[in-house]
């Protein structure tokens, strides 16, 4: 099964980044499972009553912003790219202490130059290690290099056998878009942190809410999140416009009718994509005012201390790593 789009669901299939989850790589090995998250510790580990320095990130977003113009800018151009048929997985690497090992190749001619690149690869893989720290994302086991072509899916991540694995996938023809690059990791960060294994509960009846993978706990911030934003007359008015999921005209349509309730046009198309594409805008933007129902989506992941101090330091990652 395919799923097109930024995390996946068994529901969406178009747009800018695909996610796929099915196995394509065999079963991980002994010491990379030793690598992986903790299920029973949170990916994001909880800060109570503790002030966070939220000015912090706004200036170091403003002085990114000078060299490298609006952060957010090619994201949202990119997500009018179709999907195209023609991925073809170049490389598959596993992470290993915080390294990346080659665990399959493409025998094609035509990806011999980037097989040989071994300076890209590691670049390709640093692009996303050097910006989120490594405590925050031990469930990427896998790392993968694939392309498509120029101009269509930038990056997905794929869930593997469980939501403690997963892969992280980058297009290395699309890569020079700096400015989308980092914003897909973001996004795809927001799926691998509220839909990991610690998110889950596993009761036999669900009282939260399904993302289509299980149900999340009382405390899940995707809960949360759909609780405040979700839950009833959107949900409702959703539900009822056929292909939301797979239609970037019928998203159109319904981002027409709540403009002032969604950051993109894309995050109409689910919940979860709701979340990863205010979660994006939530690191890539100064903080909002809060006059819309779309900045209060960007508020949301203010009141979480932890969320706040993982901002600045993925800001200040990323000041000091973009070139």
């Amino acid at each position: 099964m395919k799923r097109h789009i930024k995390f996946g669901l068994p529901l969406l299939l178009n747009l800018m980044l695909i996610v796929i989850i099915f196995s394509l790589i065999n079963h991980p090995t002994q010491k990379a499972i030793q690598t992986l998250q903790d299920t029973d510790t949170p990916p994001i580990k909880k800060i109570h009553q503790r002030q966070v320095d939220t000015k912090l990130g706004d200036k170091i977003i403003k002085k990114l912003e000078k060299k490298h113009g609006d952060l957010l800018y090619e994201e949202i151009d990119s997500l009018t790219a179709p999907f195209s048929p023609k991925e073809v997985d170049i490389l598959t690497y596993e992470i290993k202490d915080e390294q990346i090992h080659m665990i399959k190749s493409s025998k094609k001619r035509a990806h011999q130059n980037i097989i040989e690149n071994k300076q890209k690869q590691h670049e390709l893989w640093k692009r996303f290690a050097n910006l989120i720290p490594s405590e925050n994302r031990k469930m990427v086991a896998y790392f993968k290099i694939f392309t498509d072509g120029e101009d269509n899916t930038l990056g997905y991540v794929q869930q593997m056998n469980y939501p403690d694995k997963w892969t992280l996938a980058l297009d290395y023809r699309d890569v020079k878009n700096l400015n989308g690059l980092y914003a897909t990791i973001l996004h795809e960060y927001g799926h691998l942190f509220s839909l990991n294994s610690f998110e889950y509960s596993h009761d036999n009846v669900c009282k939260t809410y399904d993302s289509g993978e299980g149900c999340l706990k009382q405390d899940a911030y995707l809960y949360h999140f759909y609780q405040q934003f979700w839950q009833y007359d959107v949900m409702q008015h959703w539900k009822q416009l056929k292909n939301i999921e797979t239609n970037p005209t019928v998203q159109t349509h319904f981002y027409t009718l709540h403009a002032d309730e969604f950051v993109t046009e894309y995050a109409t198309s689910h919940p979860t994509e709701d979340f990863a594409e205010s979660f994006m805008y939530f690191i890539l933007s100064t903080k909002p005012s809060g006059y819309t129902r779309a900045d209060e989506k960007v508020l949301f992941f203010y009141q979480y201390s932890e969320l706040a101090q993982l901002r600045n330091e993925i800001l200040m990652n990323l000041e000091k790593y973009y070139p």
